[in-house]
């Protein structure tokens, strides 16, 4: 999978996904009840940021 460089740019500078990036990239597959509990995000902005992924 190639990433353009808009979409590098765009989780970079948005702090929950960069977030979430690292988290997987330390741990490998993780569900969204691991990332909420990992990130302290509420439910709503998590889901709508994995969807914006």
């Amino acid at each position: 999978m190639t990433l353009e460089l808009a979409e590098i740019h765009d989780c970079v500078g948005n702090p929950l996904k960069l977030r979430i990036m690292m988290l997987i990239s330390r741990n490998g597959p993780m569900t969204p009840k691991q990332m909420l509990q990992e990130t302290g995000a509420s439910q709503t902005t998590l889901y709508r940021t994995l969807n914006s992924m």
